[in-house]
């Protein structure tokens, strides 16, 4: 699927199109797994996670998941050169500013991702979309402890 048609939503009689740059919060598997979906499709992807090795491994990870899809046949050798340039690893929250959309995929922990989402809702503007990853817990509390909770999914 290409991450375009996961944004298919009608609002006020238009498409919403898929965002240019996601950040993808956590370098872990499930982080490494979004920010090659969003990679393939041509999204530009800032992959966020506060220890180097585990972005050293998610890059690695990142890379033969791409390189599978060139075998495949999914993704061109342009489109896989393309991906490779278009992530881009971080450790400070700060480099997160201008992303039009973020996932977080951080570890199940409320505090946790409260007060990383916090962190990163300051710096990505208004105007971004937050969505959570989070499999057990209330994205409705992890909402509720930023400004504007409407953004987030």
């Amino acid at each position: 699927m290409k991450i375009d048609d996961a944004f298919h939503p009608v609002r006020d009689g238009g498409r919403i199109s898929a965002p240019s740059s996601v950040s993808v919060l956590g370098a872990g598997t499930m982080g490494a797994g979004i920010a090659q979906l969003l990679l393939a499709s041509g999204v530009s992807v800032r992959l966020f996670d506060p220890q180097p090795a585990a972005l050293e491994r998610a890059r690695e990870t990142v890379a033969a998941g791409l390189s599978r899809l060139v075998g495949k046949g999914s993704l061109s050798s342009a489109g896989l050169d393309a991906a490779r340039e278009n992530l881009t690893l971080v450790s400070a929250v700060e480099a997160l500013a201008g992303v039009e959309g973020v996932i977080e995929a951080a570890p199940e922990d409320m505090s946790l991702k409260r007060e990383l989402l916090t962190r990163v809702a300051e710096v990505v503007g208004s105007r971004a979309l937050i969505a959570t990853n989070t499999s057990s817990l209330s994205v409705s509390a992890l909402a509720a402890a930023l400004p504007e909770p409407a953004r987030v999914v």
